[in-house]
């Protein structure tokens, strides 16, 4: 999958686009992947409210849809600047599960253990859990977290690949 990968970079890039649209034109369809699966969350959640006679605020479905949207395009954005660093898919892939799972791990100990209180902000699960949107609606303070990372993960893509040296992966 990586030669395949690579050949198909190449005749990418033989093409007179520039790397920055490039990564920018990935960007965009992470976006839009992303948004099609929130969205699908969002009708899911509904349907199911609906059907089981919950009641549940279509807002504040709507609320914690984005939310959770906006956490997989921030995790998307990560592994598009690991990709744009390393050349590596696999790299990529890994490093952001990993960076996944780490997170989830901390966020699931930081519920527990009072001591490490001050330290829950430091993950994106909690700034997804915290302000819990089902109940409370939207929460801006992790909104703009996950916009922010996520754009610094884009600017970070297109910096690193438009100087990475292709022929050495």
């Amino acid at each position: 999958a990586g030669e395949e990968h690579d050949r198909t970079m190449g005749l990418l890039l033989a093409n007179p686009i520039s790397r920055r649209r490039i990564v920018v034109e990935k960007c965009a369809a992470l976006i839009v992947h992303t948004t099609v699966v929130g969205v699908a969350i969002f009708a899911g959640v509904i349907g199911g409210s609906l059907l089981g006679g919950l009641g549940m605020s279509a807002a504040n479905i709507g609320a914690a849809s984005l939310q959770v949207t906006l956490l997989g395009i921030m995790f998307g954005a990560l592994a598009l600047a690991i990709s744009a660093a390393t050349g590596s898919v696999r790299a990529a892939t890994l490093s952001t599960i990993g960076v996944f799972g780490v997170t989830y791990a901390l966020n699931s100990i930081f519920a527990v253990a009072d001591e490490l209180d001050g330290w829950k902000r430091l993950s994106p699960f909690d700034w997804y859990l915290s302000g819990d949107p089902l109940n409370n609606g939207i929460d801006l303070a992790s909104v703009g977290l996950f916009v922010g990372f996520s754009a610094l993960f884009v600017v970070a893509a297109v910096a690193l690949f438009g100087r990475r040296d292709l022929r050495r992966g």
